[in-house]
């Protein structure tokens, strides 16, 4: 097998690593998501002889998390080197990701609460699962 790892120069001039691989798997792994969820939650009924995308699909999300992961890996390496630059990191990767998150918390709990409150004390979205997603720590 051949890949090909190219750096490519990005508009400030600085390099960044060129994985089309990546790029595809990435792209596999959020459609398999897409097609998951639109399947299970409008509980769509396919034809046998597309099965595995109920059975299977599901695995697009962790499939995601470790090709983004391994992405960040090698996008940072070497770029790392003290605990000043891994602050740096970790708080660029928290205010990239956490606006939306907040935003769609927000946006959703009001309607899970209006159309779901029956269900509400068992549901996942009790108040310790609010909170530990709230504060990203998984319980």
């Amino acid at each position: 097998m051949n890949i090909e790892i190219r750096p490519v120069l990005t508009e400030n001039k600085t390099a960044r690593i060129d994985l089309p691989g990546l790029l595809a798997m990435r792209c596999y792994a959020a459609l398999s998501i897409v097609l998951f969820h639109m399947v299970w939650l409008t509980k769509l009924e396919i034809p046998d002889y597309l099965g595995f995308v109920r059975s299977h699909f599901g695995y697009g999300v962790p499939l995601f998390f470790i090709v983004s992961a391994f992405g960040l890996f090698v996008g940072y390496s070497g770029k790392i080197g003290s605990r000043d630059d891994l602050r740096e990191y970790y708080l660029r990767r928290f205010l990239r990701i956490a606006p939306l998150f907040y935003f769609m918390m927000a946006f959703y709990f009001p309607l899970y609460w209006m159309f779901g409150a029956a269900q509400f004390p068992t549901s996942p979205f009790a108040l310790g699962y609010v909170v530990s997603s709230a504060l990203f720590i998984l319980i």
